[in-house]
C-alpha cells in the first residue's frame, strides 16, 4: 500500500478525489475472514487403487475416494497463514486444496464391503473434523485481522497525506532556487480516477450452452489500457523505476487496475497449480491472469509461456497476458523476437492484430484442451536501468 501510494505523482493526486482514491485503498487491502457455506457443500466419489507397502512387500488395495466441496467467500490467503494464537491441523489421512472460491476435501477410504454404516460415519466423521479445523484456524485470525480493517483507512489516509505533504515540499524547493522548472512537450496526460468505477462484466451466456464465466473483449482492453497508463508514467519518471524488482513493479500496476475497476485485483495470488503475478476476480471466479518477467533472453520467455499456461492458466480461464520488462537494452530486437518466439511454441495457435507497437496478440491452445482456445497479449515495456551492473 505504501509503495502503491508513493509511486503516485502531484499529477495524480492533484486531479483526483481523494475521498475515492482512499476508499479505492481500502477495499483492495480490506481482509475478509472466509466465511463457509456449509448448505451447498457438496460430494462426489470415484473409485481407485492404491499401493500400500507392508515391510518388504507392496500389496495393491481397492478403495473409493470422497470428494467434499465446501464453497466459502472471504480472503483465501489467510489458508497459507498462522494466526498468532494457537492453530490446528487435520493430521494424516485427508487432504485438502483450494479451487477456486471451494475448499476441497478428500478422503481415500479402504473397500468396506461387510458395514456400509460404519463406513459412512468413519468419512463423515473424518470430513467434519478437518472442516472444523479449518473453521477454528480461521476464526482464530479475526482479532488480528479486526484490528488491522480498524486502522486500515487511518494509515492510507496519513500515507496520502504524507505523500502530499512530501510533493508539496518538493515543489517549494524547487521554486526557490530560483531557476525555473523545465517542463517536457511530449508529458503524458495523467490517468484520472473516475467518479465511478467501471464494473467488470461477464460475457453473456448463451441460452443453449451455458459457458464459463468470461472476461469481456471490452473489459480485457480496458485492463490493459490501465496498465499502459502505468507504463506511461514509468517512461516518463526512469529515476523512480530504475532500480525496482519484479514484485515491486507488479505491485505498482496493480494501482491503476484498482482505481478503475470493481473487480478483486490482488498480486500474488493462487489460482489453480502455482501463484500468478496479477489476478482479477469477479464474483470468486477468475477472468484476468498475468504473468511479471524480465527478458533475459528467447529461451527465458519462451519457458515464462509455458509456466502461464501450464501452471496458473485453468481450463476456465481464458484472458491472459504477460508483462515484459526490458533493462538489457536493444529494446528493437527484443519485440522482433517475441512473434518469433510465440509462433514457436507447440501451444501456438495463430496471430491477432494489435495496434501499439509494443504489444503482441496470440491465440493459444490450452495445454489440457486444444478445443479451449486462450488469449495472450504480451506487452513489452523498457524499464530504465541507471545505476552499474
Amino acid at each position: 500500500m505504501v509503495r502503491q501510494i508513493d509511486s503516485l505523482t502531484g499529477d495524480d493526486l492533484q486531479n483526483s478525489n481523494l475521498e475515492s482514491l482512499q476508499n479505492a485503498l481500502v477495499q483492495q487491502y480490506w481482509i475478509t475472514i472466509p466465511q463457509f457455506d456449509e448448505s451447498n457443500i457438496r460430494h462426489e466419489r470415484y473409485e481407485k487403487a492404491r499401493p500400500i507397502i507392508y515391510g518388504s512387500r507392496t500389496v495393491t488395495h481397492r478403495g473409493t475416494i470422497f470428494v467434499f466441496y465446501v464453497p466459502y467467500e472471504g480472503d483465501e490467503n489467510l489458508f497459507y497463514y498462522y494466526p498468532g494464537s494457537s492453530y490446528a491441523t487435520v493430521g494424516d489421512g485427508i487432504e485438502v486444496a483450494i479451487q477456486g472460491n471451494e475448499l476441497v476435501f478428500t478422503i481415500w477410504r479402504e473397500a468396506d464391503l461387510e458395514n456400509a454404516t460404519r463406513a459412512s460415519h468413519a468419512i463423515s466423521s473424518s470430513f467434519k473434523y478437518a472442516l472444523s479445523i479449518y473453521q477454528g484456524n480461521v476464526q482464530r485470525h479475526e482479532k488480528e485481522v479486526g484490528r488491522y480493517n480498524n486502522e486500515l483507512a487511518t494509515q492510507i489516509a496519513a500515507q496520502i497525506q504524507n505523500r502530499l505533504k512530501k510533493l508539496q515540499t518538493d515543489e517549494e524547493i524547487s521554486k526557490s532556487l530560483g531557476y525555473p522548472l523545465r517542463e517536457r512537450p511530449d508529458n503524458p496526460h495523467t490517468f484520472e480516477i473516475p467518479a465511478i468505477r467501471q464494473r467488470i462484466a461477464k460475457q453473456e451466456l448463451n441460452s443453449s450452452r451455458q459457458k464459463p464465466l468470461s472476461l469481456s473483449m471490452a473489459n480485457y482492453e480496458q485492463i490493459l489500457m490501465a496498465i499502459q497508463s502505468m507504463a506511461q508514467i514509468m517512461e516518463y519518471n526512469p529515476s523512480a523505476f530504475s532500480e525496482m524488482d519484479e514484485e515491486t513493479l507488479r505491485t505498482l500496476f496493480l494501482v491503476p487496475l484498482n482505481l478503475h475497476f470493481t473487480g478483486d485485483v490482488s498480486g500474488e495470488t493462487f489460482n489453480f497449480a502455482g501463484k500468478s503475478d496479477i489476478l482479477i476476480k469477479h464474483k470468486g471466479k477468475n477472468i484476468f491472469v498475468a504473468e511479471c518477467k524480465f527478458w533475459k533472453g528467447p529461451k527465458s520467455f519462451h519457458d515464462a509461456i509455458g509456466q502461464l499456461m501450464n501452471r496458473y492458466v485453468s481450463w476456465h480461464d481464458t484472458k491472459t497476458a504477460i508483462l515484459l520488462f526490458n533493462r538489457n537494452g536493444n529494446f528493437s530486437r527484443v519485440l522482433k523476437q517475441i512473434p518469433e518466439i510465440v509462433e514457436k511454441h507447440s501451444l501456438y495457435r495463430s496471430n491477432m492484430d494489435s495496434q501499439i507497437e509494443t504489444q503482441f496478440r496470440f491465440m493459444l491452445a490450452h495445454p489440457s484442451d486444444p478445443e479451449q482456445e486462450v488469449m495472450l497479449t504480451v506487452m513489452a515495456f523498457e524499464v530504465p536501468n541507471l545505476g552499474t551492473e
